[in-house]
């Protein structure tokens, strides 16, 4: 007979064993992994732009390369001084919602354009429907939302006119 001690490790590796298992089955395709690579500085930042998109847009850039979604937005909208960046993610049905938030520790009083690049994992070529949820557009600007028919290896964009702060500020 087992020691009392080895019994609970075998059924605590057999539990954890089992949850990682679900967690795998959960992230294909109903809950996909996000994350953000990486973004810019700020673009008027010494009163230089060096983009071939205006700044009075805001543009989805898009590739889906082996079951991951890359996903830059040229010219997304934070506070200046922006402690962090994060993405919030949720999916329904074929909508992926995709929200950008900046936590703030001392906001400064001015807004900045920059590029961020994302990626979400575990996406299936097909049709979708995006919403992006940006903290600073104005109440008559248009909302970036789209449908696109997802396929591999093909990079699509969709961009929208901005009127208010901070586009089109140069």
């Amino acid at each position: 007979m087992l020691p009392i001690g080895y019994m609970l490790i075998m059924i605590v590796s057999i539990l954890l064993c089992q949850s990682c298992k679900k967690e795998k089955q959960i992230l294909n395709n109903t809950n996909p992994t996000v994350g953000i690579i990486n973004y810019s500085d700020c673009k008027q930042k010494n009163g230089s732009y060096t983009d071939s998109v205006s700044p009075a847009q805001s543009c989805i850039n898009y590739l889906l390369s082996n079951d991951t979604l890359f996903i830059t937005h040229v010219n997304t909208a934070f506070n200046c001084c922006f402690d962090t960046i994060l993405i919030e993610f949720s999916t329904s049905a074929d909508t992926l919602e995709i929200g950008e938030v900046e936590s703030l520790d001392v906001p400064c009083d001015c807004n900045c354009l920059f590029d961020l690049n994302i990626f979400i994992a575990e996406v299936s070529p097909g049709d979708y429907f995006f919403r992006f949820v940006e903290p600073y557009i104005g109440g008559s600007d248009e909302k970036l939302e789209f449908e696109v028919n997802l396929q591999e290896n093909v990079p699509g964009t969709f961009c929208v006119t901005r009127n208010n702060y901070p586009w089109g500020i140069f």
